[in-house]
């Protein structure tokens, strides 16, 4: 088994999250009779990376805020924040026992507030804990290093505040169509990311560092991939959005470093004109993945509203596939003797 294996299982496990979230309440009932003001998402790594995909998504097409905290953060500042009553918490932990997710949801508990558990192991601490808990739907995921987690967690996110800011399901119906679309194109793009590592990748990985920069909400996706930069090939990484890469960020980049440009098709000029400064001035080691007025890698994402979830897709495979060039083990951590110093765990 390979790593591959689990980013090829992702249009499955798609699937079944919308299968299910076509009539949410048979997930959970009582969750979905009640009204919210807001929703706070709590998570680590890539858990968190999700909830912020989910929280440009929804601020876009729901009627529901949304906050994302890192548990330390959630912990140290959580009696300065204005919480109500009617406000929905969501701890999410792809394993189920991420030691300072579940403190935060003690702490929330202990406050009255209603709190929801997403996790691909109902029977952890978290899932017990909390008021309600929803599967994540990825399955057991092999390995640590979270591809299924990732699409699965912003994809559960995007329904569940879609779902909770309309009754309709009516309104609802075109972001089903569209995801389903996403699923569908999802091979597509694993051929198209193929072919550009094949010409590609040995020339990129020759860099000692990678930055990834996105637009609208690929910035957020840019996070992820900066992460799965780090941990899987691994390269020091770093990841910008769009406007902010060409203020302190560039005095830092030179010619050992190759950039992927997410292009969300928002700003298609200022995304060929940094483009065009970075080819010219520091490096011909870049990319742009989307729509640009300069040549790109087009995945004619054929949705409107889930094409970060095909852009994810193409990282995700590039990711393995430099980690399988630098003959990184992936089934192996680089420091497997961090819990003798501290648990991220119970």
């Amino acid at each position: 088994m390979k790593l591959i294996d689990c980013i090829d299982r992702i249009p499955t496990c798609l699937s079944s999250i919308l299968s299910v979230y076509e009539n949410p309440e048979t997930l959970c009932e009582e969750l979905f009779k009640q009204c919210y003001k807001k929703m706070h998402i709590i998570g680590s790594g890539t858990s968190y990376n999700a909830g912020l995909v989910a929280q440009y998504f929804l601020a876009a097409q729901a009627c529901i805020p949304c906050d994302v905290f890192l548990p330390n953060e959630f912990k140290h500042n959580f009696n300065y924040y204005n919480f109500s009553a009617d406000d929905l918490f969501i701890f999410v932990s792809q394993g189920g026992s991420t030691k300072l997710v579940y403190e935060n949801l003690l702490l929330a508990k202990q406050k009255g507030y209603t709190t929801l558990a997403l996790t691909e192991n109902i029977n952890g601490p978290i899932a017990e804990s909390a008021d309600y808990c929803i599967d994540m739907y990825t399955g057991h995921e092999e390995f640590i290093y979270r591809t299924i987690g990732y699409s699965c967690t912003s994809l559960i996110l995007c329904m569940l505040g879609l779902n909770l800011s309309y009754s309709d399901k009516a309104h609802i119906q075109p972001y089903f169509a569209d995801a389903h679309a996403v699923i569908s194109n999802l091979d597509r793009i694993k051929h198209i990311a193929f072919d550009w590592f094949q010409i590609n990748g040995a020339r990129f990985l020759a860099n000692s560092k990678f930055v990834v920069i996105g637009d609208g909400i690929l910035y957020p996706l840019s996070k992820e991939i900066n992460l799965k930069f780090l941990e899987m090939i691994p390269k020091v990484s770093s990841s910008y959005e769009l406007e902010e890469v060409i203020h302190g960020p560039q005095n830092s980049f030179d010619n050992d470093t190759c950039f992927f440009i997410l292009s969300s098709g928002q700003d298609t000029d200022k995304v060929g004109k940094i483009s065009k400064f970075i080819a010219t001035e520091i490096s011909n080691n870049v990319v742009i993945i989307g729509p640009s007025t300069t040549p790109s890698v087009e995945l004619n994402c054929c949705d409107k509203f889930f094409y970060f979830l095909e852009v994810a897709c193409f990282a995700q495979y590039i990711a393995y596939w430099f980690a399988e060039l630098n003959k990184r083990d992936l089934t192996q951590p680089i420091y497997s003797n961090l819990n003798s110093y501290i648990s991220k765990t119970l």
